[in-house]
């Protein structure tokens, strides 16, 4: 190191804290570094300011005329050893912060505790030293230019704190690097981050080689751009239920990645945010995620995935996987759904995944299976109006499920690209209104002497007159395989269910909303009851659940049933007699 001026010295620590240029000492303490010395109390060494009245911990420096931070550097590493605990005040003055090169060299400390009245950690505090496990309480607000690096740390909890901390770099060649970056000279495993850090840079653990867990705390609003970028070793990443966006390439290129939660309130996951994430198997996206950034989990390892209704965009390759993507769920939504390409390819194309089973809950404007060679079953959802042309040509699909609301299916959306490559053996059409196809090439080279098509009761003869449709030898009237969703009603005062579904038995619950508990003569009811219901039969799938309310509001409620439970016009408890009688069919 050259040769400099203690005042440059002390300048160091200044100004290359933060890059909003946060001091950790303020300058105007010292005017002249060689002027000052440390105090040494129960063998730890200090700098005290009697104007402000605290103290900063500090190496020892017995030598006025000290002009060589080579020298400060190269002091005796057995002045601090074991086990230090820092006190809160010495000599009637607050701890504050922490000196720079405090601990360099101190290869023979086993643990330092910090307490929660400091401020400032030094440049340097802790370099060379041998401690592995640091808690930096939330008081302090900036750690300085290697203040956490060369050294053997294993694991650092940031405590929770609403302040921000700032920091400095890990290492620099001119440009810097993030303090527990790559080249920050550590040997991390375990980190906590309890509150937002603030840094010129902020992917604070951008190329480590040796974390191994992450957590981010419930303060922690987002995860920067690269903030995990290539740490080939993270294997698991905890979010707190606060983080609202991803950045780009979060945690691109980590490679043993294969837990991580994605909280409710997700709102945006970032650009390549987890591509090359080649353990990442399985995640589950919250029902608020609005965006999925280009290339987002590209080259990733996900078997299954659900596309939550709240998506609006999905980016360019971002579900790209290691060809290992065999289920795809897109929930319902009327929303349409913006999905983009695999370069040349749809995203689920040629080239693309192994999916073999999807269903598709909302309208989506692209060919998104064209060219797919595993494609086996596919369902469009009761949301869905219309099919895109293209959508499944040339696939090896086998069952083709058509929603309730399908009223248009574009050109050659399942056709075969040659007979012999046709697949597609069952149809199950649950229009009612045959839909509209584009021309006769929806079906192409499907085998229709063969090929099934189940349609609802009663609708036979309008597929056999319709386009397209008409070209299907067994068109089959479908037979009940569910029992259909109750109906509610209260008819003079009765509670009443019923089903289109002959024979079933129903199974209900009533409940009062916001029941109370107490002591007293008297009781405010509860003017709502909440009535469930679903029905049942043997061979039979169970009905959906139908839900309603009773309130005292007349044609208040949102199932439309009005009046009070037994029509007297108060809400009461009589009112609990009536239900009870409901209930017990009197």
């Amino acid at each position: 190191m050259k040769k400099k001026t203690l005042l440059l010295f002390v300048l160091a620590l200044v100004a290359t804290v933060s890059y909003a240029q946060t001091p950790a000492i303020d300058e105007s303490e010292l005017a002249d570094r060689k002027d000052v010395l440390t105090t040494e109390v129960d063998g730890m060494w200090w700098v005290f300011n009697e104007e402000k009245g605290v103290a900063y911990f500090a190496y020892r420096c017995t030598r006025r005329d000290v002009m060589d931070t080579e020298w400060l550097r190269d002091q005796d590493p057995s002045v601090y050893y074991g086990d230090i605990v820092i006190p809160e005040t010495v000599n009637g003055y607050t701890v504050e912060g922490i000196w720079e090169f405090a601990f360099d060299g101190c290869t023979n400390l086993k643990s330092v505790t910090l307490p929660s009245t400091i401020k400032t950690i030094g440049a340097y505090a802790f370099w060379g030293c041998s401690i592995t496990e640091i808690t930096i309480p939330s008081s302090v607000e900036v750690i300085g230019d290697y203040g956490l690096s060369g050294n053997n740390l294993k694991k650092v909890i940031l405590e929770d704190g609403s302040k921000t901390l700032k920091v400095g770099y890990g290492r620099s060649d001119g440009n810097g690097y993030p303090l527990f970056g790559g080249n920050a000279l550590q040997q991390l495993e375990e980190a906590y981050v309890g509150r937002r850090v603030e840094s010129q840079w902020p992917d604070l653990f951008h190329g480590n080689e040796t974390l191994k867990k992450l957590t981010l705390s419930d303060n922690v609003l987002s995860v920067p751009d690269s903030y995990c970028e290539s740490c080939p070793n993270l294997e698991t990443v905890v979010l707190g239920k606060n983080i609202n966006n991803i950045g780009n390439a979060a945690f691109f290129g980590c490679e043993k990645l294969s837990s991580i939660n994605l909280p409710q309130g997700l709102i945006s996951i970032g650009n390549a945010s987890f591509e090359h994430c080649g353990a990442l198997t399985n995640v589950t996206l919250p029902s608020t995620l609005k965006t999925i950034g280009i290339e987002a989990f590209y080259d990733a390892a996900l078997q299954e995935l659900t596309i939550p209704a709240s998506v609006d965009e999905i980016g360019d390759y971002a579900l790209v996987t290691q060809n290992t993507l065999k289920r795809v769920i897109i929930e319902d939504s009327e929303n349409a759904l913006f999905i983009g390409t695999n370069s040349w390819a749809p995203m689920f194309g040629e080239g693309g995944n192994i999916i073999e089973e999807a269903y598709i809950g909302r309208n989506i404007e692209s060919d998104l299976f064209h060219g797919n060679q595993t494609l086996k079953k596919i369902t469009f959802g009761d949301k869905v109006t219309s099919i895109y042309a293209s959508y499944c040509e040339g696939t090896p699909l086998e069952t083709l499920i058509i929603g309730t609301s399908v009223k248009s299916i574009g050109e050659s959306a399942f056709s075969a690209f040659w007979e012999e490559s046709a697949k597609l053996s069952t149809i199950y059409s649950y229009a009612t209104t045959p839909p509209a196809c584009a021309d006769d090439n929806v079906f192409n080279n499907i085998n229709k002497q063969t090929c099934k098509l189940y349609v609802p009761r009663g609708t036979v003869d309008d597929y056999k007159a319709a386009k397209t449709w008409k070209d299907f030898f067994n068109i089959i009237e479908e037979e009940e395989t569910k029992c259909a969703t109750p109906t509610i009603s209260l008819e003079n005062g009765q509670l009443k269910f019923a089903s289109t579904t002959k024979g079933v038995v129903f199974h209900y619950d009533v409940t009062l909303s916001g029941s109370k508990k107490g002591t007293g003569s008297e009781v405010n009811v509860p003017a709502t009851y909440v009535v469930s219901v679903y029905a049942t039969k043997a061979g039979l799938e169970n009905s959906d659940v139908s839900t309603a309310q009773i309130t005292g509001n007349a044609g208040g409620s949102s199932s439309g049933l009005a009046g009070d439970a037994n029509g007297d016009g108060v809400i009461n408890a009589a009112d609990i007699v009536t239900i009870v009688n409901i209930i017990m069919g009197r």
